[in-house]
């Protein structure tokens, strides 16, 4: 099970979130509590819990671990209970092998890395009008920013 977020501003909470997410999620999977009394063990799928960051934090690292037992009131460090955060960092010139490897992620990093520059001298929307005419004018998410303009641009 995969699950995968999108943060622009850190948030230590993310692992909390992240757990209350797959617990939705299984929920579903089980279908009926009544599965939980009986003998047999019910399996699950592996949980994956990744967040894509490209907040203006510059002390977020390539990959991040956020642990959930950070918030326990009295740390515990046996590990018997933890959930995991991995936060990714895709903003512009971070994760280069993942950015190579995929392309749309980089254009879209590259993207916001444009509205981030803009948004220094002009207003929001200003910025983003400025990086939408840029980015199409150098092939970035050249399709979708055509075909999707006006809703990028509101």
């Amino acid at each position: 099970m995969n699950l995968y977020e999108h943060q622009s501003t850190y948030n230590p909470n993310m692992p909390l979130r992240g757990m209350l997410y797959a617990v939705d999620v299984y929920r579903k999977y089980i279908g009926s509590i009544e599965k939980l009394y009986k003998r047999k063990l019910v399996k699950l799928p592996n949980p994956k819990y990744v967040v894509f960051y490209n907040g203006d934090d510059n002390n977020i690292e390539d990959v991040t671990s956020l642990r959930l037992s950070d918030a326990f009131e009295e740390q515990d460090k046996s590990g018997d209970y933890e959930w995991t955060a991995t936060v990714i960092n895709i903003n512009s010139g971070y994760n280069k092998q993942l950015m190579d490897a995929c392309p749309i992620l980089k254009q879209y990093s590259d993207f916001i890395g444009k509205i981030k520059k803009y948004s220094k001298k002009y207003d929001i929307k200003e910025a983003v009008d400025i990086a939408v005419e840029e980015a199409i004018e150098e092939d970035i998410l050249k399709d979708f920013l055509t075909s999707h303009k006006q809703e990028v641009k509101t």
